[in-house]
């Protein structure tokens, strides 16, 4: 690990002045849910993450660590910089250390980004915006795994970061472990959400905690439980993150699994709200 050094807070303000839609941003807060699938079950909680406003220089240049309100995850990013709309984090993956690409908000439709310690490969298909509550507009990419034109899709959002993998860009090639964006904010209100916002350091269960798929192994029919709001459409992929089926206008809460090999498989739960929940089964 290269040496690290501490700069005061006050060599930093040229750094985050007068720039717009900085990721690296000591005012805002982010909550993810993270999620790990092991023995049959699927254990997730809410962790809420900021920026510190004190850099670390590593190996020349400078990072801002990234403080959560729980114990870091092996292999979690902790320290990042940013330059001209890129976002990178430092690791030691194998004891070589070296910056890593998080995010790339400069990327064209059309162009490949190669992302994490894996330098996973995604494409962007799509750029729009999406509105923050104060109606101020930010850039989004659309992205998809290259050689998986039907794999799960993920989102950048400029300033903001992924809505998938978020702030570990190496869980959008996971499979057993997962996190997804809830929330946005700084100290007085919610910025954007797309689930739990709750507004508290300590770590919480998310709202579908109680969502279980049953019986898990299965043979033909997976039944979902716990689930308290409308489903819209439920779409399965492999293990490898191919695309297998996706099931709209439901009538029930049954997924037909008889033309599924056998093996691990994700499903991700599209709701009327607009939340979605990724959990996993097993096809014996």
């Amino acid at each position: 690990m290269k040496k690290l050094i501490f700069i005061p807070f006050i060599s930093l303000l040229a750094f985050n002045c007068c720039i717009g839609q900085q990721m690296i941003d000591f005012t805002k807060e982010w909550r993810i849910s993270e999620c790990c699938y092991s023995l049959g079950m699927t254990d997730c909680s809410i962790t809420k993450c900021h920026f510190d406003s004190i850099s670390t220089v590593i190996d020349g240049d400078e990072y801002h660590e990234l403080l959560f309100d729980k114990p870091s995850s092996f292999g979690d990013p902790k320290y990042f910089k940013e330059a001209n709309g890129r976002v990178y984090f430092w690791s030691d993956y194998l004891g070589f250390g070296a910056p890593y690409l998080a995010y790339d908000f400069t990327a064209q439709v059309g162009e490949v980004v190669y992302v994490g310690v894996g330098e996973g490969q995604l494409e962007v298909t799509e750029i729009d915006s999406i509105a923050l509550a104060s109606g101020t507009k930010r850039k989004r990419l659309k992205l998809h795994q290259v050689g998986y034109p039907n794999s799960y899709t993920t989102y950048w959002i400029e300033g903001i970061g992924g809505t998938d993998g978020a702030m570990n860009p190496d869980y959008t090639f996971s499979f057993d472990c997962w996190s997804d964006l809830q929330c946005y904010r700084d100290s007085s209100q919610v910025l954007y959400a797309t689930g739990d916002c709750v507004p508290t350091s300590t770590i919480n269960k998310p709202k579908n905690e109680k969502i279980t798929l049953y019986p898990n192994p299965a043979l033909e029919q997976i039944m979902i439980k716990g689930l308290g709001e409308e489903l819209l459409s439920i779409t399965v992929f492999d293990h490898l993150g191919r695309h297998v089926k996706t099931l709209t206008h439901l009538t029930s809460t049954t997924i037909d699994i008889k033309d599924l090999s056998s093996g691990v498989y994700l499903a991700a739960l599209f709701l009327k709200n607009g939340r979605k929940i990724n959990t996993t089964f097993i096809v014996i």
